[in-house]
């Protein structure tokens, strides 16, 4: 069995905090589908503590679902077919109750009466706040959140009492859901279903990886099978543009005058949705040779930043073909060709941030990729100030020749642009395991159990 609530043991303790000080309190709790914002709610509800849920729907049906959802909580006979005529009534109805402990989820869907959060921003000045009420508002969309609750120019800026983002799970977070597995297994799970609790929950302990690929994300009708479209259908207004965006993406047309001319889609549009993609739903990242300026670089890309999306995006969208028309076979024998290149993109990520743990030889201030033309290391970290460098490769394998790996990563740093005269150099390499371990004061290597360790703490 695997734990169904794990590793928010912070953000609950924040939550519980917030929910016992004697006074009223506007709580925000945003992030992306899925991530486990209304399970974590659901630990501090009371049998009295109303909890509504908005629909993705128009706005006259609305009114008559907020009734509906309401009565299904107190029964009130006033609410048999009743309407709401406005959310101002709405807001009303509840002030009047008399309710102490409130919640919204996915709020920033009340927009679709213009002002709808002006009108709680009313209610809150008037009523709630001076009546020791509890709000907890709970978001899916990122920038939408940010826009009407924390910017400057949002109707509820300066109101909220405590303000979380919710992340997936990185991988200590999946190491606590599969307890007794090995830390090879894990990385592997990782590297498919990613840190999405609604995801993990998915995975049957009792199958083997690859059958669980096939139970879960190869199977019409499984939450995973079309997960990144139902997401782009109820999060954007074009979810064809964007999943087209992330496809070329996941092609290799990570410039953006490469998605330009593939997409065909005009500049300025093009960044509002490559924006929408990094700043809302968190499924893209930008990044730029650690050594440069991100404003002045010109090497700037987009990279895919979930490990289920790009799993999902490589090997169930590029051969859908193959999975309408039920050849899954076909599917399974390319996910067993190549499912090791793929952990090994992810298993990059995974090193940069057992990294950041260690006790590395120096404070590096930057960390990230480094490349220009057909060269690349995979981590490299720096301080500034003091003119210190590691570089690191990470090799999803066995055996490793640290040596050889080593002389090769040396040649690859002569072409690192960077205070080259001055700077100190260091080196690490990530591996499954290695041959036979160097002592060099220089350089770290670290296994899947120096990993595991590190990662632990």
């Amino acid at each position: 069995m695997v734990e169904t609530f794990v590793n928010r043991e912070k953000e609950l303790a924040m939550l519980r905090e917030e929910m016992h000080k004697g006074r009223a309190s506007l709580i925000v709790i945003y992030g992306r589908r899925r991530v486990g914002k209304t399970e974590l709610v659901k630990k501090i509800i009371k049998k009295d503590t109303i909890y509504i849920y908005i629909p993705n729907q128009s706005k006259e049906s609305l009114y008559s679902f907020l009734a509906e959802a309401l009565y299904q909580q107190n029964k009130d006979p006033m609410l048999i077919d009743f309407k709401f005529k406005n959310l101002n009534q709405f807001f009303e109805y509840l002030k009047n109750k008399g309710y102490k402990e409130i919640i919204l989820d996915e709020f920033q869907r009340l927009e679709r009466e213009k002002g709808s959060l002006s009108i709680l921003q009313h209610h809150w000045d008037e009523h709630f706040s001076k009546n020791k009420v509890k709000i907890i508002l709970l978001g899916s969309s990122i920038s939408m959140t940010q826009k009407l609750i924390l910017s400057y120019n949002g109707p509820l800026f300066g109101r909220r009492t405590l303000e979380m983002f919710i992340e997936p799970f990185d991988l200590k977070g999946v190491m606590q859901w599969f307890k007794n597995y090995d830390i090879k297994d894990i990385i592997r799970i990782y590297s498919v279903f990613g840190g999405t609790p609604a995801y993990l929950q998915h995975y049957d302990t009792s199958l083997s990886l690859i059958h669980n690929i096939e139970h879960n994300i190869l199977t019409k009708g499984k939450l995973l099978y079309n997960e990144v479209e139902q997401l782009l259908n109820i999060e954007t207004r074009e979810p064809g543009t964007y999943l087209n965006i992330l496809k070329q993406i996941s092609l290799g047309k990570t410039r953006l005058n490469d998605l330009f001319n593939k997409t065909g889609i005009e500049r300025t549009k093009l960044s509002f949705y490559l924006n929408v993609l990094q700043k809302d739903l968190t499924l893209i990242k930008k990044q730029c040779p650690i050594t440069e300026d991100p404003i002045k670089s010109k090497k700037g890309i987009y990279m895919l930043d979930d490990p289920y999306f790009i799993f999902w995006l490589r090997f169930v969208f590029r051969n859908i073909s193959n999975v309408e028309e039920g050849r899954i076979g076909n599917v399974i024998d390319i996910i067993n060709r190549d499912i090791d290149k793929h952990i090994g993109l992810i298993f990059e990520n995974i090193c940069k941030n057992t990294l950041k743990k260690t006790n590395a030889p120096f404070n590096f201030e930057k960390i990230g990729r480094w490349w220009d033309k057909e060269k690349e290391i995979d981590i490299a970290a720096l301080n500034e100030k003091t003119k210190e460098i590691i570089f690191c490769e990470c090799k999803w394998k066995d055996n490793i020749d640290a040596e050889k790996i080593l002389v090769e990563l040396k040649e690859k740093t002569k072409s690192v642009k960077w205070n080259n005269e001055i700077r100190k150099e260091y080196y690490a390499i990530f591996a499954k395991s290695f041959k036979k371990k160097i002592k060099n004061q220089n350089i770290q290597l670290f296994d899947l159990k120096d990993i595991q360790n590190i990662i632990k703490t």
